[in-house]
């Protein structure tokens, strides 16, 4: 442990003490609670009458300090303002006094749960003219004061004063002094003090702009505390004290006198103004009477941000954990916002919860908006409690469905909603969010708006929810995924964003869960990614059925699935694992979606798209099931396609470069197709894009019996490139057959006309890349029982190399053109000066009786449709003529 926030073994031996009485006492002071305690009050006005649950606060005040001696006083105060005429006292006088007093807000109607905060409940005193003039006090020999939840607004002094008791009188004895999350704000003075309580805790308040000039008292500092006597050492920790203004002549802002060294000041915020210190330590004697005398002690202060501290203090100050500091970084003071910025030096500054409890510092479980405390590694400094971790974050885990915000992500209740907040507050480090939401699987968490956008890395992980489980299956598909996103209400857009303007470093990943329509369909997608780098989306279910397929349970219909455009870059939709496979069916418009040419490096790989995750059976799309309108350097790889308009359409003149590769478009997972597999194209590409590999590049050297792309069963051309699309794409290496099924349409259509072209003479048209012409087969003759040889001739542009790829298949395309089923061979050749070509290539047997066909690709990637096929020559398969 570092030695900094190991406190045990850095106190002397006097500062020690006894742990386990204070631990205790803590404790008890936790369960303790006004709910069994005797007249409790209800107050919900300031003048109200005397009705046990419409008490005026200055009647329940007044009947408190007149009430029999040794009573108990609770006080409850309903959520609102009490703005008080006059002043404010709890004073009674000798014959009533010893009594238990309680003093708190945040109560509801019947003042039966406390569940507000001090803000929502204000006590205010008179506007200032020209100063403040509203006193609130609690004075008396009483046996205990305890003051909570309370916002106190405009006072010239806050006094809770338990009084000395002169020699030879007897008074009763003061056991606590609680004053804990209450909010003090524009005043002239605090003053604490206590001559015999045996407990004094001021902790977790927050105390802004006061002013000693507007105490009316001279020579006192805006905040002080006086602790002659006391039995167990005074707790004055984890407030915020701050715009603390002082007067010509004061110590300090916060002022303490204490007759034991051991106080515990700790965790304490003081940022101050024209002050000498912010913080003054008094040892000089104290007396009263001039016989009893006191002498202030030395105390340590640990674990506090201020930038002064005078008087009686001893100890190595930033070895004890303190931070000098004039800049806190608050949220927003200027508009009453006291609470830590992320990179405020106050956050994780404290003691780790292990070494606060071996160092006997007191604290509450929860900060003043009542967050459960310490978050990270260290405590913060001061009342409130950031959600920013020094060191590897805790997992953050959902443990319910309900769609709501408010500050609290517990074991008890942590929406997803406020997950993504807790995490975006990390700022820098890497966060993760877990499931743990009771009920059935799957449990659907309905969205009244769109989740908070992500801002910095993080991974949210479905396969965590009890009951879920990732694919393990090459095929088809053996998840269980457990949690279900929908819009619960109309006009929700998405579930998850990560909008434009984020940088790089901001990484989502999701993974195991599902989304679709309940009561409402999202506006637009899914997942909308804008900005960022390195996002995987793998595992998940977008619309569709669910796996396993033989469940039939439909998460229903989505707009689009994921959006990739802006900055986002390298993208994983996928991956070549098994449990990485994403599902997506039964989408309105574009399942994947790529636009902007900003955005670039996305992989598409391993999904099953348009086809249930059995990997055999339709669900068809709407629209395209990947479609990019701007983009470049994006593969597209061992997808299952089907069931589409487009399989896969590539159109704009900013998408380019995309690599299409290992796909099944148009078949199931197993190659097989029918009707309602059927793409009505399966790639199509146009409107100026270009540049693209489907298959290989024009450089690759193939494999024979080897294929790239299966292009199969779709209802019109199996590739597609429109009379406006770009040049330069290479279309080599793909099993390319049976596409047509409507009765139009060619396995490589450049133009659209869907039917073969017709070669022109030098090959001097232009078009999609370049209406390139394609190679005439004149026959083929075996060589021996592994090898053919073929001839082909063409004509083409002069001085072109060229590369020529031979293909079998067993039908010529149902008479709309040829089928290329099986590669069997290439040639390379220049046009030389001429422009004409004549090949004699060596090819693979092709075994069976059936067709050969060819294209032609150039250096620069100019692929040709296929060529009019014709039989192989078997008559002479033994050489003899």
């Amino acid at each position: 442990m570092n030695a900094r926030h190991d406190r045990t073994d850095s106190l002397k031996p006097s500062q020690k003490r006894s742990r386990a009485p204070l631990f205790l006492f803590w404790i008890a002071s936790l369960l303790a609670g006004p709910a069994a305690h005797a007249s409790v009050l209800c107050v919900a006005t300031l003048n109200g009458g005397l009705d046990a649950h419409d008490y005026g606060l200055v009647a329940a005040f007044s009947a408190a300090n007149s009430g029999p001696e040794g009573g108990t006083w609770d006080i409850r105060l309903r959520y609102g303002t009490y703005q008080l005429t006059g002043d404010l006292k709890f004073d009674p006088d000798g014959s009533h006094d010893n009594k238990t007093f309680y003093l708190s807000g945040g109560w509801d109607a019947t003042c039966t749960n406390r569940t507000g905060h001090a803000s929502n409940t204000i006590v205010r005193g008179k506007a200032p003219s020209p100063a403040y003039s509203t006193a609130i006090e609690f004075n008396g020999d009483n046996a205990r004061y305890d003051i909570e939840y309370v916002r106190f607004e405009n006072f010239t002094h806050f006094f809770v004063n338990d009084p000395y008791c002169p020699v030879l009188v007897l008074c009763p004895d003061t056991d606590t002094v609680y004053v804990e999350r209450n909010e003090f704000s524009n005043g002239g003075w605090i003053s604490v003090t206590t001559y015999d309580a045996s407990h004094v805790v001021f902790r977790n308040n927050l105390v802004t702009k006061l002013n000693s000039y507007d105490s009316g008292y001279a020579n006192t500092s805006a905040v002080e505390f006086t602790i002659p006597s006391n039995q167990d050492p005074p707790q004055i920790t984890f407030n915020t004290f701050a715009d603390i203004t002082c007067k010509a002549g004061d110590e300090g802002a916060i002022s303490l006198f204490s007759s034991q060294s051991q106080l515990a000041l700790n965790h304490n915020v003081v940022q101050t103004s024209d002050c000498t210190n912010d913080i003054h330590v008094d040892t000089n004697s104290f007396g009263i009477d001039f016989v009893n005398q006191w002498t202030g002690g030395t105390l340590t202060p640990y674990y506090n941000l201020f930038a002064t501290i005078g008087g009686g203090f001893d100890g190595d100050l930033l070895g004890n954990g303190n931070v000098i500091s004039t800049n806190v970084k608050f949220v927003d003071a200027a508009n009453g916002n006291y609470r830590l910025q992320n990179t405020s030096p106050a956050a994780n500054a404290g003691a780790t919860l292990i070494g606060a409890i071996q160092s006997g510092i007191l604290f509450s479980p929860i900060d003043l908006d009542g967050k459960v405390r310490p978050v990270a590694a260290h405590f913060d400094i001061g009342a409130y409690e950031s959600n920013t971790f020094d060191s590897t974050p805790p997992v953050i885990t959902v443990n319910s469905t309900n769609d709501v915000d408010d500050d609290t992500c517990d074991a008890t209740h942590c929406s997803l909603r406020e997950a993504i907040n807790l995490a975006n507050v990390q700022t820098g480090s890497a966060q993760r969010i877990v499931f743990d939401v009771p009920g059935s699987c799957p449990s659907v968490i309905f969205l009244n708006s769109e989740l908070p956008d992500i801002t910095d890395p993080l991974t949210i992980d479905g396969y965590t929810q009890p009951g879920a489980n990732e694919n393990s299956l090459d095929f088809g598909s053996d998840a269980n995924v457990c949690i279900t996103i929908t819009a619960g209400a109309a006009g929700v857009a998405h579930a998850f964003a990560v909008a434009s303007g984020q940088p790089d470093t901001t990484q989502l990943v999701i993974r195991g869960l599902s989304f679709g329509s309940g009561f409402y369909a999202f506006g637009t997608d899914a997942i909308d990614l804008r900005a960022g780098s390195g996002h995987r989306i793998i595992g998940n279910v977008f619309g569709g059925y669910m796996p396993p397929a033989h469940n039939a349970v439909s998460v229903g219909s989505l707009p689009r699935a994921i959006l990739g455009r802006g900055t986002a870059k390298n993208v994983k939709i996928g991956t070549p694992a098994a449990a990485d496979r994403n599902y997506f069916g039964n989408l309105v418009e574009n399942g994947i979606v790529l636009n902007d040419a900003t955005s670039t490096g996305h992989r598409i790989e391993n999904n099953y798209i348009g086809v249930q995750p059995d990997g055999l059976t339709a669900q068809a799309n709407q629209n395209d099931g990947i479609s990019a309108s701007g983009g470049s350097n994006v593969t597209i790889n061992g997808n299952t396609i089907d069931a589409s308009f487009y399989g896969i359409s590539l159109l704009g003149a900013t998408t380019t470069k995309f690599t299409v590769t290992r796909n099944n478009i148009g078949v199931n997972a197993l190659g097989i197709g029918n009707a309602t597999l059927s793409n009505n194209v399966g790639i199509a590409v146009g409107i100026g894009s270009g540049q693209h590999v489907i298959g290989a590049k024009a450089t690759d050297n193939l494999q024979p019996g080897k294929y790239s792309n299966f292009i199969d069963n779709n209802a019109g051309d199996g590739i597609l490139l429109a009379a406006d699309a770009g040049s330069a794409n290479s279309i080599r290496g793909n099993a390319i057959g049976n596409n047509g099924r409507s009765g139009t349409g060619i396995g490589i259509d450049l133009g659209g006309s869907q039917s073969q072209l017709a070669n022109d003479a030098g090959d001097g048209d232009g078009g999609p890349n370049a209406l390139q012409n394609y190679p005439m087969i004149k026959g083929s003759s075996p060589i021996d029982a592994n090898t053919r040889k073929v001839n082909a001739q063409f004509n083409t542009s002069a001085n072109q190399a060229v590369r020529v790829d031979f293909y079998q298949s067993l039908s010529c395309g149902g008479g709309k053109g040829a089928d290329a089923t099986n590669f069997v061979g290439s040639a390379e050749t220049n046009s030389g000066a001429s422009g004409s070509v004549k090949i004699a290539a060596t090819i693979v047997e092709a075994g069976k009786s059936g067709f050969l066909t060819a294209t032609a690709t150039t250096s620069s990637g100019q692929t040709s449709e296929l060529a009019p096929c014709v039989p192989e020559d078997r008559i002479f398969a033994d050489g003899t003529e």
